[in-house]
Parts: C-alpha cells; sequence; structure tokens
C-alpha cells in the first residue's frame, strides 16, 4: 500500500516560484485549460469550449461525446465525468459535476475547481486541422 505524501513545491529561483503560483492562478494563462481539454480528449470527449468563470470556481464545459461511451442516466453520466477528471489528478468533489444539458453528441457540462485563471478556450477544426483560441476573461463581453 502507498502512503500519502504531500507534494511540496520548492522553486529553484524566484522566476520559477512566480511561474508556480502563476501555472494555479495566474492571469491570462490558459495552462489548466489546456490539461482539462487534454484530460477529456484521452477518453474520446472533444472540447469545443471550456471556461472558468471569475466570480466563483465553476468550469462550463460544451463537448462531444466522440468515442466516450456514456450512460444515458444523468447521475451516473455526471459520475463518469468527474471520474474523468479525478483520473487526471484533479480535486474534483464528488456531486460537484453536473450534466445541463445533453443532446445527440453534445454535452454542456459545469464542474467546480479552484484552479485557473478565468478566461475561455475555443477549439475547432478547420480542414482537418484542429484550431485552438484563448482569451482572457476580462476581454470576454458578457452578452
Amino acid at each position: 500500500m502507498r502512503s500519502k505524501q504531500n507534494l511540496i513545491l520548492t522553486p529553484e529561483d524566484a522566476a520559477s516560484g512566480t511561474r508556480i503560483v502563476q501555472m494555479l492562478h495566474g492571469p491570462n494563462d490558459p495552462f489548466w485549460h489546456r490539461r482539462i481539454a487534454s484530460l477529456f480528449a484521452k477518453v474520446g470527449i472533444g472540447t469545443r469550449r471550456l471556461e472558468r468563470r471569475t466570480d466563483q470556481n465553476l468550469w462550463l464545459a460544451l463537448l462531444t461525446q466522440g468515442s466516450f461511451n456514456l450512460s444515458p442516466n444523468k447521475k451516473v453520466a455526471s459520475g463518469q465525468m468527474g471520474k474523468v477528471l479525478r483520473n487526471g489528478n484533479l480535486k474534483v468533489m464528488f456531486g460537484r459535476v453536473n450534466i445541463v444539458e445533453r443532446s445527440d453528441d453534445t454535452l454542456r457540462v459545469t464542474f467546480y475547481l479552484d484552479i485557473g485563471s478565468p478566461g475561455i478556450l475555443r477549439s475547432w477544426a478547420r480542414s482537418g486541422k484542429p484550431i485552438e483560441s484563448w482569451r482572457p476573461t476580462e476581454q470576454v463581453i458578457q452578452a
């Protein structure tokens, strides 16, 4: 059995320490957006839009189901989405992942996670090539 050990981050210099803080909560950094999108991609779920709101730790995701076998039961499917995130070592609490809307192969999912900078990551394909767009929330016009 493995013992739980706390990971202690010891930066080698001041610049590394600044980068660690920026990676976790810094402005204009899409690191966690890309990390979450890659977790979904590994299990066969495409990410079309991934947004972290500024006012709270709420994330909104517009996903394409792809090859992932998602349960038709909304509660079970929410648990499956939470498990995908937890398997990627993200600390999402049980019951805090919700499938808001589901139609054909499109999913709208919300979850609470206290990492990342507020902003929107959009992904799409043009002529078979993946394209990505990142905007910090300050530049997003609320309609």
